[in-house]
């Protein structure tokens, strides 16, 4: 797959990946892409990391995200090497209040249900980005 790539969590909801699609986002399931995950608390606490110490709601992230299903993609975009700056601006404020009143159309916007429970994650950087798949679609696999 050319381009570049990156991993996101997301609570599945069937219409996303019509929506994901519809924003020239590219995943591809018959080249395994695309998985679901339970994740324990260690493997979620092992991802989220890079957080710890740094955002106030660190455990409660942990919970959630080993709270039940995950699903991880690899995606890529029509503009490859602006590909995590737009899918930050296709998910949106990460508290899903603020993207109500700031941008209505984005994916947490129309699935979060606050800070926690925003409906994806996604990366703030390129290179963690590229982590995050190597974290999904190599090491848990």
């Amino acid at each position: 797959m050319e381009g570049e790539r990156f991993a996101f969590l997301v609570e599945w909801y069937d219409s996303l990946a019509v929506i994901v699609r519809r924003y020239n986002f590219l995943f591809y399931p018959k080249d395994n892409s695309v998985e679901m995950y339970h994740l324990d608390k260690s493997t979620a606490e092992e991802f989220l990391e890079v957080y710890r110490g740094v955002v106030a709601e660190y455990p409660e992230m942990v919970s959630e995200l080993c709270s039940g299903a995950c699903v991880a993609m690899a995606l890529t975009h029509q503009h490859g090497d602006a590909c995590v700056e737009q899918f930050r601006q296709f998910v949106g404020p990460a508290d899903p209040e603020i993207a109500r009143h700031l941008r209505p159309s984005t994916l947490r916007a129309k699935y979060g249900h606050n800070k926690l429970k925003n409906a994806v994650h996604c990366t703030d950087l390129a290179d963690d980005g590229m982590q995050e798949v190597e974290y999904f679609f190599k090491i848990l696999r």
